[in-house]
């Protein structure tokens, strides 16, 4: 979906990416351990971890990402890693764009064993769905509003 503007990904979103990070940063407890950001983009948000891991579907982002940080290209919906693989997983601005957010959600959760960070697009037309079922799935621990999503810290229940 976003193979068309890669060349122009990190200014379109780069800054309101890092805010939406950092709103979330200032107010969640992190365990250690490597970090998975789902629907990473460039991989443009790895300078705030030591331990990174990008996923995207998009080869021409990935392809821009730091030539140090490991990036894989997969769909949200089919994540190519084990159960409870990550403490911490990252997806901001994504889960709308996916063909079963449901599914997205559903391995998120799979792949998560503790915490996760997550941005959901308010004005998608399925933004009261897709908050309701991670609701279901996870404990809300922050919720915070940004001019375009709302993010939200979860735990894994």
């Amino acid at each position: 979906m976003y193979d068309h503007i890669a060349a122009s990904y990190n200014e379109l979103h780069g800054a309101e990416q890092r805010r939406k990070l950092s709103s979330l940063l200032a107010v969640a407890t992190l365990p250690d351990g490597t970090v998975l950001d789902v629907g990473c983009g460039t991989a443009h948000l790895s300078t705030y971890f030591l331990d990174y891991v990008g996923v995207d579907p998009s080869q021409p982002l990935l392809d821009q990402a730091p030539s140090n940080t490991k990036v894989v290209c997969a769909r949200g919906e089919d994540l190519p890693f084990d159960d409870n693989s990550f403490p911490v997983v990252v997806s901001l601005t994504a889960l709308h764009n996916y063909d079963d957010w449901h599914l997205g959600i559903d391995e998120l959760f799979r792949v998560c064993s503790h915490t996760a960070l997550v941005g959901v697009l308010k004005k998608s037309a399925e933004h009261d769905a897709i908050v309701s079922y991670v609701r279901e799935r996870f404990s809300v621990i922050h919720e915070l509003s940004d001019q375009h999503d709302l993010l939200l810290v979860l735990h894994k229940l």
